[in-house]
């Protein structure tokens, strides 16, 4: 499945983008961790991460908060506000919550969807982009 593997639309862009601010990033999955690992480092992107955590790399999956506890033990970050946690389902969204990080959530119709209630939604990963520019202006 490597060979058919296609990283998201605008995901280099922001993954250059963040790692230029020097902005610490990892990947939190309920995807098989080993697989998990092997498709980052196909993609040519585990250089970006400070972790790559996966299913059976702890004890519970997501939603439990503890695969994103485990991603910021390893990256030396402690949970807050102030760590965005990027998904793209309600599981993200409750993990986020559950850990105390900001969710944002990238969903194709962010206007039907009001279940996300806190943090950020939007329908693009680009536009985490202006988001974060728009933080920084600010």
């Amino acid at each position: 499945h490597l060979q058919s593997l296609q990283p998201m639309d605008g995901c280099e862009d922001i993954l250059d983008y963040f790692a230029e601010q020097q902005i610490p990033m990892a990947v939190v999955s309920n995807k098989n961790g080993e697989i998990l690992r092997k498709e980052i480092a196909h993609l040519g992107f585990d250089f970006y991460f400070t972790a790559a955590v996966g299913c059976f790399d702890t004890p519970q999956d997501k939603p439990h908060p503890g695969p994103l506890f485990e991603a910021l033990r390893k990256s030396s970050l402690s949970p807050g506000l102030d760590i965005w946690y990027v998904g793209d389902n309600a599981i993200d969204y409750t993990c986020a919550l559950e850990a105390g990080c900001y969710p944002i959530i990238i969903d194709a119709n962010p206007q039907e969807n009001k279940s996300y209630t806190l943090g950020h939604h939007t329908d693009h990963l680009k536009k985490i982009l202006t988001l974060h520019q728009g933080l920084i202006l600010s």
